[in-house]
Parts: structure tokens; C-alpha cells; sequence
């Protein structure tokens, strides 16, 4: 117990002396001796002696200025008591800096860790007004009261900046420099009688004085006058120390002109005008005095004061001696513009509306010109030509004779519109929405080929020529002999289909060649024969026929199932021979490459079971085939289209027409019986009641002809059968009821250059009241204008029997 208590008063006399104590690892065996205390060195009672803690270790820490020891295993590194560690570095009690010069030294006493001040170590600076002290290591000469330190020099406090008698010492504002005096102390003066001599802000300063001006380094009094600028001078109130503008309106040196005024203007000496003169050229003048040398120019100060003024125009002047002339001032000379209405040509005057003496279309128009002759309107009336198809009136300046609307002037001869040009044969009419001064070609009108032997005489292919008419019949037994169709056929001659009843009442059909009055190349048939076209003829019973060039001959066309056909049209696309059929609901597309030795055909749709009277195809102009078109044969006006290519009819619009309300072909009475294409562009058709339908590319229209619409035989009395166009013109024949008298059979023709249609020609006619009315029929028309047929039937009386008809141009 005492060896441990003896190991406690040890370990804190070592922590109380000699200044600090630092702990570490001990380094050296300078411990003390290892104690008893019973207990084993896992820390139990064993009776053995514990081993000594700092046993082989070292704590010096290489510092001279610390007392190095190891207490319990630890070190103490004590800073002795005279030293000072700084900064990781001994230093002896009263040791300075050195590497700095500053006034830093040990001294334990103040502190043992820091450098302190010693007052001692500062220089003096050989001021007599500073003390040296240390502050912070530094040496620092601090100035005395009542004393100032400026550039290195001391003065007491009053004394004067050597330099500047406006500064002073003043070491209650600041020791380090001069203080200002007080503003308004004197100073030295500048010899100036205007200026005052003042400190100010430190400063001695010379300002002018109050009532002075100065100006350029010289003084003057407040009021006194720029001796370089009259209209300056010195105003003190506003500038001191430059001249200032004198007021407007003071006097100034005078420019010796007595219609100016010499007054201060902005600064400057001016010489304004007086009240209504002008200065011109340097010249003085009162207002309106009268330019000398020229008599349209006055004084106007009102317009310029320094420039003569044109005087108003109108102003009299010397006058030129013409009595078409006013003499008056213009643009400030004098003029004589030409008088109102009046004309001044080559020096003569001339009133208004004064015809040229020497050239018609001439004459004084003042309003256009009134110094030269002007174009006298058109229309006004000039020499007379003696033609009484003209006019004689001015036209762009020169006489002119235009001939009169609706007249033509041809060959120095007038004719009327729609007078013959020519003999009575000739073919030529006036024509003016054509020609007014050429004959223009009226195919289809009315004319007069002196052959008393022809009827219906008319224009076709430029040449008047009436059409002679022949009845026939196949045998004296036969009756009803009828012509249903005619086409100038594939082999260019023209070949007609029809039916008669022989004499063992059996109806029969035909196929024969027409040349004028002769019937030939006859080819009878069991069924009547409806339409025929290029090679094919169709008939009832389904019945067909092959052109074969040289004969008609019987192949099988189709399976038609003995419908009665009543409809054909046909052509050669390429080695192609292409013939649509229609008949009582049915129409088909046959064709054959091998001359009609074997036919495929083809079916049509969208028609239902209507009879399809009549068909038309169209080519396109790569002879490829374009629309086609089939018209209903039944009680309906429809028209039925399909495109090329496509087996499926239509009657919509545009290219197909509906009966119905608000359609073209609608709300008629009667069925249509005839088609005929031009192209895809234009279609007619045709029917009862006077129905004319025509189809443009864009749709149907329904067409009234103007030359029909008299009450004798408005167009709803005709029926149209037949429908044909060659060249320029179509043809419509038919029949017609004529004032509830007469039943004609006529045909009317259309001139689609001239867009006219022209009058009905009647070819033949029976009473009204006639019983065999029925077998009077014009039913189809064909061939080139040059050898034109009409094709029918009549009754002759003398015969008593029905024959056909056929009518052609010789």
C-alpha cells in the first residue's frame, strides 16, 4: 500500500511541475520498478509482482526545451520552464525572431506557445514628433498629439502647407496630412479687378465678382456690348464667364436698304423684310408692283419675298390679234390658249365641230385636240357608197361603209341572211354570224334544182338536188311489203333490210341492194329483218345474217333464245369483226376473226328484260372501242350506257338518261326508236311525240327544233323513226300530223356548223282520215350525203296493198 501510494504522489508532482507536460508512448526504460500487488498479470490476486509498464520504451521527442518522461505507460513531454516552444521550435527565454527582424521574443511570463512584444527591440525613427512602439512584432512610430507626419516632415498643428496657403496642420482631423481651411479665408490675389480672392475646398480660388463679367481673360461691366459681335454682350445674371445672346429686337448695324429692318435676331445681326415688300435680286419693292420686264410677275410677299410671282392665271396681256384666242397670264408668261369650242389649225380658227375643208373624217373636235384636226367620231354619217347593204359613217378617221347586221355584201352585190347566193341551184347563202362578205355552204337548206321529175330538193355536199321515190315489192302476190332499215354497208354499197307477206300470208324478211330505183341482190329470210349495220342483219325470231362480202349468209351469231332483234352496230377493231345485238331483253356483243365462220359472244347486263331497241357504239380516235350506248324500245324513254370494256349497262347520268321527272328523256309519251353516234361526244336520239334527245360528253338534253313549233304541226305531232348524220349535218325522218288534216312524211335536218335547224321537207302525205294510215312510215335513213336513202312503206291505192318505199337523190 505504501509503494502504490508512493507511485500516485509521483505521477502528480510530474503533472504539476515544470511548466506543461505532454503524453505519448513512453521510449525510454528510465521507468520505475515493477510493483506487487498479489495479483496475476490477467489482473488476478497471484501474489507474483506486475510487470513494470514502461519497461524498454523510449519518450524523448528530440525537443531540448521539454523534460521527456513515461508515467504508467505513457509519456510526458514537460516544456521546461525558461523556453518556449513556437511553432514546433525551442526558443530560450528572451530569444527574438531573427528571420524576421521584428520585435518578437520568448518571454514564458506572458506565454509559453506565442511570440510577445517587446517595445524595447524598436528603433527610434528620428522624428521628433513620433514614438516608437511594437504592435503585433511590428515596430510602429505612432505621431504625437498636436503634431502632424506629412511626406516625412512634422509640423504642429496651424502650421501651413508650404506648398498650398489653403491647407494647414490639423491633427484633430488627421495626423497623416494637410487639412482645407475654412471656405472664404483669403488667399493670394490674381490681379483681377472683376474676381475675388478665396480659399475654397482647400483650394485658392478667384471668382467673379457679383454684377462682372469675364470673358477671354478680360473683365466687363453687366450690360456692356461684345466689341467683335453687336448683337452680344455681358448679362452676369446668366453667363459670367461667356457673352450672352442679346434679346431679340435689339438694334444692330443698319445694311442700308430701306424695305429691311436691322434688328438682333437669335444672336445675329438680321435684316428682316418690312411688312408687304420683296427683296428681289437686291432691288427693293413694294407688294404688287409689276416685274419690269416681265408683265405675268409681280411683287407677292405673300407667296415669296425674295422671287417674282407668277400672276394668277387668267390675268390679261398683250393680246395676239386672234379672235379664236384669250391673251391672259399662264405659268408667268402670256399665253393665248386656244378659246373654249374653238380650234386653232395651221393659224386659222375654227368653231367646234368644223369639218376638215379638204378630207372626210375630219374635223375640229375641241374636247380631243384644239390645235389639230381630230377623228371624227365613229358612225357619223359620211359619202354615200350607193350600197344599200351598207352603212356610210366614219370608222378611225376615215370613211367607212361596214356592212349592216343580218346583211352580206359578196361580189359588190346585198343580199338579205338566208338570201341564195347564185343561181337557184346554188348552194351558197348569206350567212353573216358565218361570213357577211362570203358565200356560206347552207347543206340542208331549201333549194330549186329545176328538175321538175325530183321532189324535196335540198341541199346535200354543197349540191342542190331533189330526191325521187320508188315503191317495190319482191312479187305481184305479196303484201305489206315494208323497209325497216338502210346502211351503206361494209362493201360500200347500200343494203336495206325489210319483211313483206307472200302470198301464202306467211311473213317473211328480205336483205337487198339499192342503186336508185333498182333492187337487187335480194336474199329472202323465214322471219322479217329489222336493222342491219356494216355485216350483220337482225330480224325477228332471233333470226341473224353474215355479210360475207359477197352474199348474205346464215352462220350461228349468238343464242338469242327467239328474241325478236330489232337493233345492230358494228365494226372491225384491228382482224376483228365486233357487232353488238339488241332486241326484246337481250343485247349481246358477237365478234369473229375468221370472216364469220365461228362468232364468240358475249352477254350485256343491267337492263333487265327491256327491249332494247336500238344500240350504238363510238370509236375513240385510236380505233379502239369507246362508250356504247342502247335505247329502250318499250313505253320508257331510257337510255341505256356502258363504257368501253365494261358488259354492264347503265341509265345513270350523264351518259345514260332516265324517264322520269326532271330528266331530259322523262315524262314523254311513246317509246324511242332510233340511236345514231357521231362520237363519244355526241349522240342523238330519237322517238314519239317528237322526242329529240342529244347527248354533248357532259349529259342529255332534251332538244326543241324551232322550225316545228308552229300550231299547224307543233313538234309533239311528229314522230321521229329514223335518226342519221353524214358531214356537217343530221337527219331526223319520220312522220307528222299536219292541222288535223294531213299525214306527211317528212324529214328535217340539222346543220350542226351553222347550229340551225332548217325547214320540214315533206316527201309524201295521205288524208287523216286515211284507214290503212299505218302503212305510211319513213323508217330509217342512211348512206353518204353524195347517195342519201329513206327507207319505208306506203299504201298505194291504185295496187291496193302496202309496198315499201324507198327514196333517194339521184
Amino acid at each position: 500500500m505504501r509503494n502504490a501510494f508512493s507511485y500516485l504522489t509521483l505521477t502528480l508532482a510530474i503533472l504539476g511541475l515544470g511548466g506543461a507536460t505532454m503524453l505519448g508512448a513512453c521510449a525510454s526504460s528510465s521507468a520505475p520498478p515493477a510493483k506487487v500487488d498479489g495479483r496475476g498479470t490477467d489482473g488476478g490476486l497471484d501474489g507474483q509482482p506486475d510487470a513494470d509498464p514502461c519497461a524498454g520504451k523510449s519518450c524523448d521527442d528530440k525537443l531540448s526545451c521539454t523534460e521527456d518522461t513515461c508515467v504508467a505507460g505513457k509519456c510526458e513531454n514537460t516544456l521546461k520552464a525558461d523556453a518556449c516552444l513556437i511553432d514546433g521550435k525551442c526558443y530560450a527565454k528572451g530569444q527574438g525572431d531573427n528571420a524576421t527582424n521584428s520585435c518578437y521574443v520568448c518571454d514564458p511570463s506572458q506565454s509559453s506557445s506565442a511570440w510577445s512584444d517587446d517595445t524595447s527591440l524598436c528603433a527610434d525613427d528620428g522624428k521628433s514628433c513620433t514614438d516608437a512602439k511594437c504592435v503585433s512584432g511590428k515596430c510602429e512610430h505612432e505621431v504625437q498629439l498636436g503634431y502632424c507626419l506629412v511626406s516625412g516632415s512634422c509640423y504642429q498643428d496651424g502650421a501651413a502647407d508650404p506648398n498650398n496657403e489653403c491647407q494647414v496642420c490639423d491633427s484633430g482631423s488627421k495626423s497623416d496630412g494637410f487639412s482645407a481651411k475654412s471656405n472664404g479665408a483669403a488667399c493670394a490675389a490674381d490681379a483681377l479687378s472683376c474676381t475675388d480672392d478665396v480659399c475654397d475646398a482647400g483650394s485658392c480660388t478667384h471668382p467673379v465678382k457679383s454684377g462682372s463679367c469675364l470673358i477671354s481673360g478680360a473683365c466687363y461691366a453687366d450690360g456692356e456690348v461684345n466689341p467683335t459681335s453687336d448683337c452680344q454682350g455681358c448679362d452676369a445674371s446668366a453667363e459670367q464667364l461667356a457673352w450672352t445672346t442679346r434679346a431679340d429686337g435689339s438694334a444692330c448695324a443698319d445694311d442700308g436698304l430701306t424695305c429691311t429692318e436691322d434688328k438682333c435676331q437669335s444672336g445675329a445681326c438680321s435684316h428682316p423684310l418690312k411688312a408687304n415688300t420683296c427683296l428681289i435680286t437686291g432691288s427693293c419693292f413694294a407688294a404688287n408692283d409689276t416685274n419690269p420686264q416681265a408683265e405675268c410677275q409681280l411683287c407677292n410677299p405673300a407667296t415669296s419675298t425674295s422671287a417674282w410671282t407668277n400672276k394668277a392665271g387668267g390675268t390679261p396681256c398683250t393680246s395676239d390679234g386672234l379672235a379664236c384666242t384669250n391673251d391672259v397670264c399662264g405659268a408667268g408668261v402670256c399665253t393665248h390658249p386656244v378659246a373654249a369650242n374653238t380650234c386653232l389649225i395651221s393659224g386659222s380658227c375654227y368653231n367646234d365641230g368644223d369639218n376638215h375643208p379638204g378630207v372626210q373624217c375630219r374635223r375640229c373636235i375641241a374636247s380631243q385636240s384644239n390645235t389639230q384636226w381630230s377623228v371624227t367620231p365613229d358612225g357619223v354619217a359620211c359619202a354615200d357608197d350607193s350600197l344599200s347593204c351598207t352603212d356610210d359613217v366614219c370608222g378611225a378617221g376615215i370613211c367607212t361603209h361596214p356592212i349592216r347586221s343580218g346583211q352580206c355584201l359578196i361580189n359588190n352585190a346585198c343580199y338579205a341572211a338566208d338570201a341564195q347566193v347564185g343561181a337557184s341551184t346554188s348552194c351558197n347563202s348569206c350567212v353573216p354570224s358565218v361570213s357577211q362578205i362570203a358565200a356560206t355552204l347552207t347543206d340542208g337548206r331549201s333549194c330549186d334544182d329545176n328538175d321538175s321529175g325530183t321532189g324535196a330538193d335540198m341541199c346535200l355536199a354543197g349540191i342542190c338536188r331533189g330526191f325521187n321515190g320508188w315503191t317495190w315489192e319482191w312479187s305481184g302476190t305479196d303484201t305489206d311489203t315494208a323497209l325497216h332499215d338502210v346502211v351503206r354497208a361494209s362493201d360500200g354499197n347500200i343494203w336495206v333490210a325489210g319483211s313483206f307477206v307472200n302470198g301464202f300470208s306467211e311473213n317473211r324478211g328480205l336483205m337487198a341492194r339499192l342503186s336508185q330505183g333498182t333492187v337487187s341482190n335480194l336474199t329472202l329470210v323465214t322471219a322479217p329483218m329489222r336493222s342491219l349495220h356494216h355485216r350483220v342483219a337482225v330480224g325477228d325470231n332471233g333470226t341473224t345474217r353474215w355479210f360475207n362480202g359477197i352474199a348474205w349468209v346464215n352462220p350461228t351469231i349468238g343464242n338469242f333464245g327467239g328474241a325478236n332483234l330489232t337493233g345492230v352496230w358494228g365494226r372491225t377493231f384491228a382482224s376483228t369483226s365486233a357487232h353488238y345485238i339488241s332486241g326484246d331483253g337481250v343485247l349481246q356483243l358477237c365478234e369473229t376473226i375468221d370472216n364469220g365462220a365461228n362468232f364468240a359472244c358475249g352477254t350485256y347486263s343491267g337492263f333487265g328484260t327491256d327491249n332494247l331497241r336500238r344500240v350504238v357504239g363510238t370509236v375513240m380516235p385510236s380505233g379502239a372501242p369507246d362508250r356504247l350506248w342502247a335505247a329502250r324500245g318499250s313505253v320508257a324513254e331510257d337510255i341505256f350506257s356502258a363504257q368501253g370494256g365494261s358488259t354492264v349497262l347503265s341509265k345513270a347520268a350523264p351518259e345514260g338518261c332516265t324517264d322520269s321527272a326532271g330528266s331530259p328523256c322523262g315524262n314523254s309519251p311513246g317509246p324511242l326508236l332510233d340511236l345514231w353516234a357521231r362520237d363519244a361526244n355526241e349522240v342523238w336520239a330519237v322517238g314519239n311525240a317528237g322526242l329529240v334527245l342529244r347527248y354533248d360528253g357532259a349529259g342529255w338534253t332534251s332538244v326543241q327544233i324551232p322550225t316545228i313549233t308552229g300550231p299547224e304541226a307543233p313538234q309533239v305531232n311528229y314522230v321521229f323513226r329514223g335518226v342519221h348524220g353524214d358531214g356537217d349535218l343530221v337527219i331526223l325522218v319520220g312522220e307528222r300530223t299536219w292541222g288535223g288534216l294531213f299525214y306527211d312524211l317528212i324529214m328535217v335536218v340539222y346543220n350542226r356548223a351553222l347550229d340551225r335547224w332548217f325547214d320540214v321537207r315533206a316527201v309524201d302525205f295521205t288524208n287523216i282520215t286515211d284507214p290503212r294510215l299505218a302503212s305510211w312510215r319513213l323508217n330509217a335513213v342512211g348512206g353518204p350525203l353524195t347517195n342519201l336513202y329513206i327507207v319505208g312503206s306506203k299504201w298505194v291505192i291504185g295496187e291496193t296493198q302496202q309496198k315499201a318505199l324507198h327514196i333517194a337523190r339521184p
